[in-house]
């Protein structure tokens, strides 16, 4: 049991690291905006992760700093139907140029915030890898 847990961590960063959308070499598509109507949200556990990064970065870290929540969202997005909808807030804040990326996502490094990140990051699973993931367990 323990060993197909470890397999499957192992297939998940290196489909997610290498192959993510099933695109060779793109890396933290779900990380990223673009110009598809997508949004890294809601982020359902925002108050548990602020103390992660508080602890992590040794100063308090404000909700602002973290996500954008509905009213911001639906004004930075009005043309993206995902961001006019608050069901899908709070969601993880983007840096302001395109790609959007998740503030927290370096092109090099990844995920910048991987061992404490939110658990709607830790359980995303996007169709090409449930359908990998799917073949082989």
């Amino acid at each position: 049991m323990a060993e197909s847990v470890q397999l499957r961590l192992l297939v998940i960063q290196q489909t997610c690291g290498h192959k993510c959308m099933g695109h060779s070499e793109n890396r933290g598509g779900c990380c990223k905006l673009g110009q598809r109507d997508w949004i890294i949200g809601p982020v359902n556990d925002v108050d548990a992760l602020l103390e992660r990064l508080s602890k992590v970065l040794e100063r308090p870290v404000l909700r602002s700093e973290v996500v954008i929540d509905f009213e911001e969202g639906r004004k930075l997005f009005p043309e993206r139907k995902m961001w006019q909808n608050p069901a899908h807030f709070p969601a993880m804040r983007s840096v302001s140029a395109d790609p959007y990326a998740c503030r927290y996502y370096d092109e090099e490094r990844g995920c910048t915030i991987h061992d404490i990140r939110p658990n709607l990051c830790r359980s995303y699973e996007c169709e090409w890898l449930s359908g990998s993931l799917d073949r082989l367990f």
